[in-house]
């Protein structure tokens, strides 16, 4: 179980997903998710406030964008969950004991990385979120920051249900072609602690 779940502090920059139903943790009330969307669409519009036009309108068909791909996850599709990423994507990781400059993993290898995830996956928490917090243009280029928050029940080695919550700052680069905004580069920046069951996880060295 131990390898399985050194994993997951990896997994979560590569995974975005969808608020789906959580069957190991509290789910919140229809209320308290809507208040929390309202107040998510409100920080946006501040943050979208002193952006051109042409800004605003990147950030908010790159979030959609980024909402489609996770409703993917919660389908457990694949593809789905790649279908606004180039052919030429590249996620690049944050330097770990036994790769101190990082990994860089391309298309293919997202795939792979997916399809393992989403087979351990039970489910995600209507709590997840991933969010732009700032965004630049040029050309036909769009820099952001996202900021995501990944709660889910995962399958551990003995095939019981146990909740992890992870969560992950990374830098990305869309890029404006005839498909519309699709997601070039991704670049993490900061990684959050691991909490496994209410615990925070730390994998032995």
């Amino acid at each position: 179980m131990k390898n399985y779940f050194l994993r997951i502090g990896f997994l979560v920059s590569v995974v975005s997903v969808a608020l789906i139903g959580n069957a190991f943790a509290q789910t919140p009330g229809t209320s308290t998710l809507k208040t929390e969307k309202r107040d998510r669409e409100a920080v946006a519009r501040l943050k979208m406030a002193s952006l051109t036009a042409a800004e605003r309108m990147a950030w908010r068909e790159i979030q959609e964008r980024i909402d489609e791909m996770s409703n993917g996850e919660e389908a457990k599709d694949v593809p789905a969950s790649m279908h606004y990423m180039d052919a030429d994507y590249k996620l690049h990781t944050l330097p770990e004991k036994d790769t101190p400059g990082g990994k860089l993993i391309n298309l293919q290898q997202i795939a792979v990385y997916k399809k393992q995830n989403l087979a351990s996956l039970y489910s995600t928490s209507p709590e997840t979120r991933t969010d732009i917090e700032t965004l630049s243009m040029k050309g036909n280029l769009a820099t952001i920051e996202v900021y995501q928050y990944y709660v889910r029940v995962i399958r551990g080695g003995d095939g019981s249900p146990h909740e992890a919550r992870t969560s992950v700052r990374h830098r990305e680069t869309w890029i404006y072609t005839d498909r519309g905004w699709l997601q070039k580069d991704v670049v993490e920046l900061e990684r959050g602690p691991i909490y496994l069951d209410g615990e925070v996880y730390k994998p032995s060295t």
